[in-house]
């Protein structure tokens, strides 16, 4: 039923009921933790994160990827735990939650610290927090994991702009154009 519902995202109602129809024969504690991942594919849908999502209700949405980390725990499944606290971040940011997404950025970076991806994200959740700085630093942290990602040097160079420090940015934007 998974893999029926991912083909069918298009329509996300339809992603829903068959995501719905997996929980009903997959049970909480699988070895796998399907369980987990099917919880957080509906927190994707139900948060307005996945394409055809319906209307988007994010009561629901937290509560599924609630759900989904009482099963997919670091420890245990550390992949689908960084996965889940990433599309659950991602959700808070576009929700206008931009310390809650912080704190789940945060929570996924200390199982997969080395995670270019959520640095990046974790940085734009810290530039519309106002926290320029900081942000710069998790910029950077990004770019060495990442040196080839043309985003993070523009994300950066403008930080560094909004910083005044423009031959800073200016190298930030060169290093994006090369």
């Amino acid at each position: 039923a998974s893999r029926l519902a991912r083909r069918r995202e298009e329509d996300g109602e339809a992603a829903i009921r068959h995501y719905r129809k997996a929980l009903e024969v997959i049970l909480p504690g699988d070895p796998e933790g399907m369980w987990g991942s099917v919880h957080r594919w509906l927190g994707a849908l139900y948060g307005g994160r996945r394409k055809g999502s319906p209307a988007t209700n994010l009561r629901a949405a937290f509560r599924h990827y609630e759900e989904a980390l009482r099963v997919l725990t670091p420890e245990r499944h550390p992949r689908e735990c960084v996965l889940t606290r990433w599309a659950q971040g991602k959700t808070q940011f576009h929700a206008g939650r931009s310390d809650e997404a912080l704190k789940c950025f945060g929570l996924a970076l200390e199982v997969d610290p080395d995670n270019a991806i959520l640095r990046w994200w974790r940085a734009d959740t810290l530039c519309r927090l106002d926290r320029r700085e900081e942000a710069v630093e998790e910029y950077q942290r990004a770019a060495a994991l990442e040196p080839d990602e043309a985003g993070i040097w523009r994300n950066l160079g403008v930080t560094l702009e909004e910083l005044q420090r423009p031959e800073d940015a200016a190298a930030a934007f060169r290093r994006a154009r090369a």
